[in-house]
């Protein structure tokens, strides 16, 4: 490479427009591999999530039906699918025994979700 091409002022222009072109574009590139990174982070989660409320909703209706048809009491804790979820599920009678309670948290890898039924009581 000629000595000049850098100290001429179509070599110096050269050099720069190059050097903006390369930073834009490794701009560019992070950003878009920022974004994905998060996206995949996201999917990860909502599927967790939808193991962990499928997991509250079976121990809401785990301990609904005991309350109808079983002994009239629930307390599971730590009851485990097949899909390596668990749940933990109460019964309670609220509000001066007015309304009937039921608390159902389901639990997957990290994440947690709950339902909460609650009905008019009919002894």
């Amino acid at each position: 490479m000629d000595k000049n091409f850098f100290t001429s002022q179509k070599g110096v222009v050269a050099v720069l427009m190059t050097i903006l072109m390369l930073s834009t574009l490794l701009i560019v590139g992070t950003t878009i591999v920022v974004v994905l990174v998060n996206q995949i982070k996201m999917s990860s989660q909502a599927d967790q999530s939808v193991m962990a409320i499928f997991a509250a909703d079976a121990g809401a209706e785990n301990c609904l039906y005991q309350v109808r048809y079983g002994s009239g009491a629930c307390a599971i804790s730590g009851a485990a699918l097949t899909n390596g979820a668990t749940y933990d599920a109460s019964y309670a009678l609220i509000n001066g025994n007015t309304l009937s309670d039921i608390k159902s948290t389901g639990h997957y890898s990290q994440t947690n979700r709950k339902i909460e039924l609650t009905w008019p009581y009919s002894p």
